[in-house]
């Protein structure tokens, strides 16, 4: 399954109300490009959560225990994303987890987000 979003004013906003970051640089244009930035730039933790759906579609049941993420590149209004969950493997410490590596693009195929998860897959009868 393929999932595409567009970041939308609302889902900066949306995630700034439900998180409590409310960084002008993902409030105000004027501040971002203060900071460096084209304009207001989403939260990294707001894109970085289409791991989490990427990850219920390809392990249903699935626990996130662990994630290490890094951001490579901002991602602005308008931009569309997906998360990609690249190999995994059999976590040799801990039987019955995975690791899985993922990454985050923007339409440009440009790696917004890079990293890996361990997951606990559900228990099989």
């Amino acid at each position: 399954m393929r999932i595409l979003v567009t970041i939308t004013p609302k889902d900066i906003q949306d995630f700034a109300d439900l998180s409590g970051d409310h960084n002008p640089i993902h409030l105000d244009d004027k501040a971002a490009q203060q900071a460096g930035f084209n304009g207001r730039i989403a939260h990294g933790h707001l894109v970085g959560s289409l791991v989490s759906t990427a990850l219920a579609d390809a392990y249903p049941g699935c626990i996130l225990c662990e994630e290490t993420r890094k951001f490579c590149a901002p991602v602005y209004i308008g931009d569309i994303v997906e998360a990609v969950l690249g190999e995994s493997v059999d976590n040799p410490f801990k039987p019955g987890r995975k690791i899985v590596f993922f990454k985050v693009q923007n339409q440009f195929d440009k790696v917004v987000i890079d990293g890996f998860v361990a997951i606990k897959l559900p228990k099989t009868d």
